[in-house]
């Protein structure tokens, strides 16, 4: 799919491991895969770094993906439910908006 297809994949591995060991973390594991796989492409490996560290930033599905939404689930009394609930469409409404921007700025 070339170098979109390696900026959603980026993107996608970044927020799914978001989801589980937190926006900070994920992009320092993502990153030198996605990084070596834009190299080996020929793909700008800055616009490829960019992607995975956005991902990791703008994943929302759960409260794990940010410490702010571990400190504000109790005082708030949010369930696990509420964040999947809106999060996955805010979600793909950051991919899509990511998937617009990149060629914009990156020229892939």
């Amino acid at each position: 799919f070339g170098a979109m297809g390696l900026v959603a994949g980026a993107y996608l591995l970044s927020a799914a491991l978001t989801q589980v060991m937190g926006g900070q973390i994920s992009p320092l594991v993502v990153g030198p895969i996605t990084i070596s796989a834009a190299i080996h492409l020929g793909v700008n490996p800055q616009a490829i770094a960019v992607v995975t560290a956005i991902a990791g930033s703008i994943s929302y599905i759960t409260p794990l993906s940010h410490p702010v939404n571990i400190l504000m689930i109790a005082p708030a009394n949010y369930k696990f439910s509420d964040f999947v609930r809106s999060g996955w469409i805010l979600t793909i409404i950051c991919f899509i908006a990511l998937m617009l921007a990149v060629p914009l700025f990156w020229q892939l």
